[in-house]
């Protein structure tokens, strides 16, 4: 009650904001001939779209989405891929997101030093990782068939855990996994050798020095930007749709457009936190000479996903031209991956597009799936 007087937002919002967003990118024969399904398995919001021959498929594609958002944010992929012969859709919410469940936050934050915006159950890496990745198994074996093939394709975060489930069930032949596509993931390199937390950082009275510790102080005590979200009450709605028109004015999406996804994003936004809490325990802001401050995951995928993974298993990673997250040093991670796994591994860097670079150039995230697609 409090979030509706307050925010004018409730789970019933953000599922009409979710409909709406769906309905105006997928062609009304979809809805029509009921090849659109919206469920909830095992906790996980997910829609399914089925091929027109009839509902039967050869091939699955899963799309996982990224930190702060929902499976509305691949509106501009869903219908081009519907509509490859014989593929079916599946696009779902990670738990603690969207219109998943998002079970309350509880126990201890990993780093305290006097007081935390939050209680997060999130006490470590491998705890908040594991709540992610095994909820979207449990999912999987329920919403599709043993060994069924499929291509699993992540964004940023989503991309992280993509890779770390693959890791943990890829290699098994009854996970069905073939290709392996990774949109701008997070966390690929490994720590620089002097890397150090920003709240160390040397002060040279710089706006830099100063303001690195306040990042670090506030990423330690789980401040999100959900958080500044729900306490702006009533100018929320304004603010989203203002950034949202600002950050995406260039990608060819009309006013009514750019309001629909504002209106999707503010309402899984200001919902009840959970899966945001993540944040603290997966990933670290960290500063070196060599990379410069960024942000690395305290388990990195660096050194694990050429050994470790089937040697057959295709992996495609890619970063858009104008990525922030394309660092000099998560490059150069991803090509020492590219070469150690020879012709299984791809890294590709997408024209016209930036960290949101499924949304920014569906077209050439098109190509890149259906071509993986084919080779399954």
């Amino acid at each position: 009650m409090l979030r509706r007087l307050w925010l004018g937002t409730s789970t019933a919002h953000l599922a009409d904001a979710q409909e709406a967003l769906l309905r105006r990118f997928l062609p009304s024969e979809l809805f029509e001939t009921g090849r659109v399904r919206t469920f909830k398995s095992h906790g996980l919001n997910a829609v399914e779209l089925l091929p027109k021959d009839g509902g039967q498929h050869a091939r699955t594609v899963v799309l996982a989405h990224g930190y702060g958002n929902g499976l509305g944010f691949y509106f501009r992929n869903l219908a081009d891929l519907a509509a490859l012969p014989g593929t079916r859709v599946l696009a779902f919410d990670w738990l603690g997101w969207g219109l998943s469940d998002r079970p309350p936050c509880r126990g201890t934050p990993r780093r305290v030093t006097s007081f935390s915006f939050c209680t997060s159950k999130f006490n470590d890496p491998a705890t908040a990782e594991e709540f992610f990745i095994d909820s979207f198994e449990q999912w999987r074996q329920e919403a599709m068939a043993p060994e069924e093939p499929f291509l699993l394709c992540g964004h940023s975060l989503g991309g992280f855990l993509s890779a770390k489930w693959a890791l943990r069930h890829g290699a098994r032949a009854s996970s069905g996994l073939r290709s392996l596509v990774l949109l701008s993931p997070v966390g690929l390199p490994a720590h620089p050798a002097d890397a150090i937390s920003f709240r160390e950082a040397p002060s040279n009275g710089g706006k830099r020095s100063r303001l690195l510790p306040l990042v670090d102080c506030l990423w330690s005590r789980n401040f999100t930007p959900q958080m500044v979200l729900r306490a702006m009450g009533p100018r929320a709605w304004p603010w989203t749709l203002r950034s949202v028109r600002r950050r995406f004015r260039d990608v060819g999406l009309s006013e009514d457009d750019s309001t629909l996804l504002a209106r999707y994003l503010f309402h899984l936004s200001v919902a009840p936190a959970s899966g945001e809490y993540a944040l603290n325990s997966v990933l670290q802001p960290l500063l070196s000479e060599s990379a410069g401050p960024q942000v690395f995951a305290r388990l990195p995928l660096a050194g694990r996903l050429g050994p470790e993974l089937p040697p057959n298993l295709p992996i495609e990673i890619l970063f858009g031209d104008s990525d922030w997250l394309a660092t000099k040093v998560t490059l150069e991670t991803a090509e020492e991956l590219q070469v150690e796994r020879r012709d299984t591994a791809r890294v590709s860097i997408v024209p016209t597009a930036g960290h949101y670079l499924h949304l920014e150039n569906p077209k050439a995230i098109l190509a890149v799936l259906e071509d993986q697609l084919e080779r399954m």
